[in-house]
């Protein structure tokens, strides 16, 4: 492809004018270049791709394309073209959309953002589709499948790609002759414009907590953030309960879907008659005068939340209410999501909540189940992000579970001693119902060890995750393989 297709509708300077014009492949890592190359030069949150540019170069890249500020130094060779635009993260997504030849108008495009319930939701939506028998892709934390096959490419964020990586998924679902494209968009992804020159059919808002502080600074900046997906899409569908739910309705375009359990008089689909059972929850959804019965295999609040955002999402494109309820009234399993693992004598739940809001709509979801006897809960916090939730997190812990075993997460590059300090800032230290033990294995051995019959051990922060982060290296760490090996244990 030619450079002036690549950038086209952005506008441009050609600093240098070397010997290669068309674009093979382009990267905005240096480490990534191949000869032939195109480089583009960001400049990030850490790093600053323009001081790469030699290496770019070095490696075998033939076109770069830089700030315009930053042209004046830039120094190549003379066969090596240089092009520069107003700012390259601007157009970042831009440039890779035209690349990869606007690939989201070729599909209907669902964007879900949120503090909590993203993968669920999308997840849930995905199999409604598959079910009725579409071709659909899911971009999400879990993993990017394709038709249901996960698709293996590196990726550099953990929600929603960058741009490159994204053009390239929306490529190949496009080769795939993909009808829909379910997508977790996270709030560092709407305000570094990762999916900007994306075509949105809806967008749907699950809920807003503090989460991501240590990006966004403030919570106003995470919502503003998350807003900016809504004038994007030609639908909305909208938590009306969250706090936010009407600056989130009045920012969606079209015939917008607004849902809820608690204010009924604000939505136009919410759920009543809620009953919660040892293996599932059922309620009522209601929607423009027709009541639907739901029975869902995940016996929480939450879950309610998430099928009625579905839902919405499913009526928004057009799915009668009956087949909705008939795909998500099957068993639906969601690694690290409310993730049951049942043994002899004591039952693991493994969720990805890490956040206090998270955290708190587990613990009481789980003690809402009366086959329980005591609950034990297991957490930690991330280092490296915002510490303002770690203190709220452990007094939450301590008066919804019966005992708590505090431990790691992610530390990074934190003193996982450190965090642990901050969630028990949190704690009553007087009473006698909680323990701390930094190694995460240890802490839910420990846990389960203590369990007796009919306890019920909930290890949350984590998830699906497959690997835990330290100072400079990973290990391989996954808390449901961790929970089946002590569990089959203390069955013994």
């Amino acid at each position: 492809m030619n450079y002036q297709e690549v950038l086209n509708g952005i506008h441009y300077n050609v600093e240098k004018m070397g010997n290669c014009v068309e674009v093979a492949e382009i990267c905005s890592n240096s480490k990534n270049i191949k000869y032939g190359d195109t480089f583009l030069a960001i400049v990030g949150i850490k790093q600053d791709g323009h001081k790469y540019i030699s290496e770019a170069v070095r490696l075998g890249a033939r076109i770069i394309i830089c700030n315009k500020d930053k042209a004046a130094s830039v120094e190549v060779p003379d066969d090596v073209t240089v092009i520069s635009v107003e700012d390259t993260r601007a157009v970042f997504s831009k440039i890779a959309n035209n690349f990869y030849g606007d690939p989201s108008s070729k599909f209907k495009l669902v964007g879900v953002t949120g503090t909590n319930g993203k993968t669920s939701t999308t997840t849930m939506v995905n199999h409604v589709f598959r079910s009725l028998g579409y071709n659909t892709a899911l971009i999400g934390t879990i993993n990017i499948y394709i038709n249901g096959e996960v698709v293996d490419i590196e990726r550099t964020t953990p929600t929603t790609p960058d741009c490159l990586e994204l053009g390239k998924i929306m490529s190949m679902c496009v080769d795939q002759k993909v009808d829909y494209v379910f997508m977790e968009v996270s709030s560092m992804a709407l305000k570094l414009g990762r999916v900007r020159s994306c075509q949105y059919h809806t967008a749907a808002f699950t809920n807003l907590s503090p989460e991501h502080l240590d990006d966004h600074k403030t919570m106003e900046d995470y919502r503003d953030s998350k807003l900016m997906l809504f004038p994007m899409a030609e639908h909305g569908v909208v938590n009306m309960d969250d706090e936010s739910g009407v600056l989130f309705a009045e920012k969606a375009s079209g015939e917008t879907v607004r849902y809820g359990v608690k204010n009924k008089e604000l939505c136009n689909l919410y759920g009543d008659n809620i009953e919660f059972f040892s293996d599932r929850v059922e309620f009522d959804a209601h929607w423009k005068g027709q009541k639907t019965h739901f029975k869902v295999m995940i016996p929480s609040l939450f879950a309610v939340y998430n099928t009625l955002a579905a839902t919405g999402i499913c009526l928004g494109l057009g799915v009668e209410m009956e087949k909705i309820r008939d795909a998500l009234s099957e068993e639906l399993n969601i690694a690290g999501r409310y993730e049951v693992i049942k043994g002899k004598r004591v039952t693991a739940i493994i969720d990805f909540a890490h956040t206090g809001v998270a955290l708190e709509n587990l613990l009481a979801s789980v003690r809402q189940n009366k086959t329980y006897k005591r609950v034990i809960s297991v957490f930690g916090c991330g280092g490296d992000r915002d510490n303002s939730k770690r203190s709220v997190m452990g007094g939450i812990s301590q008066r919804l579970a019966d005992y708590t075993v505090v431990t790691s997460d992610n530390p990074r590059t934190e003193d996982p001693m450190r965090i642990i300090g901050h969630i028990l800032e949190g704690m009553d230290r007087s009473l006698d119902n909680f323990t701390v033990e930094p190694d995460r294995e240890k802490a839910i051995e420990k846990a389960i060890e203590m369990a007796q019959d009919g306890d019920v051990v909930v290890i949350s922060g984590k998830g699906h995750e497959s690997v835990q982060i330290f100072n400079g290296y990973t290990v391989d760490f996954n808390d449901k393989t961790m929970a089946e090996k002590y569990l089959n244990l203390n069955n013994k």
